[in-house]
């Protein structure tokens, strides 16, 4: 796998179309791991609805699509994907999530998704802010999941990671940062006490 560097380009044509970032369907070659945060969107999506969001068979269809369901992009969000892009997209108002998927969905389920499929890629959730999002706090509850021992044992490059986001509390709880090793906590900034 590449190692994704903002200032680095790279190939527009990658993806599933279902589960493209809009800026790849804008042929942006300047872009970061949020893609994979907006396909994430598209999954968790397709879970919820039991289908795809956006299964449009080509790039102005799926953007068209795209826009039908969480509004059209502002000036701002269509630099954000791609400042050289010049193609028309069409006007559409959001719908809210609620008309879209099951009266079943939970509200933290449907906050999820809307924080991941943002236009602007700067504002999509990032892997450690998504793991913390509320809506994964029930499988964090030791009382409720008392098995699910290995769910926070992560690499140092993931621990450098959540140093970086500020979520350490959520993704690391006090009862594990005391099983942590000291080369560990150094990586999260912490010490033994």
């Amino acid at each position: 796998a590449k190692h994704l560097l903002p200032s680095e380009p790279s190939i527009s044509y990658i993806c599933s179309r279902f589960y493209r970032a809009p800026e790849l369907v804008c042929e942006s070659v300047n872009y970061t791991t949020a893609i994979d945060m907006w396909s994430l969107g598209c999954v968790l999506g397709e879970l919820l609805c039991n289908s795809p969001l956006f299964g449009e068979e080509n790039p102005a269809g799926q953007l068209a699509e795209i826009a039908r369901t969480i509004g059209s992009p502002s000036e701002k969000e269509l630099v954000a994907m791609n400042p050289t892009y010049n193609q028309p997209i069409p006007s559409f108002t959001r719908v809210p999530w609620e008309h879209i998927l099951p009266p079943t969905v939970p509200n933290d389920a449907i906050s999820l998704l809307d924080q991941l499929l943002q236009y602007d890629p700067t504002s999509r959730l990032t892997a450690p802010q998504a793991m913390a999002h509320p809506f994964f706090d029930e499988l964090r509850d030791p009382q409720l999941h008392p098995k699910y021992t290995n769910l926070h044992n992560y690499t140092k490059s993931e621990l450098v990671l959540f140093k970086d986001s500020q979520l350490l509390d959520k993704l690391l709880p006090c009862r594990l940062l005391q099983q942590l090793s000291s080369e560990d906590l150094a990586i999260v900034g912490k010490s033994k006490r």
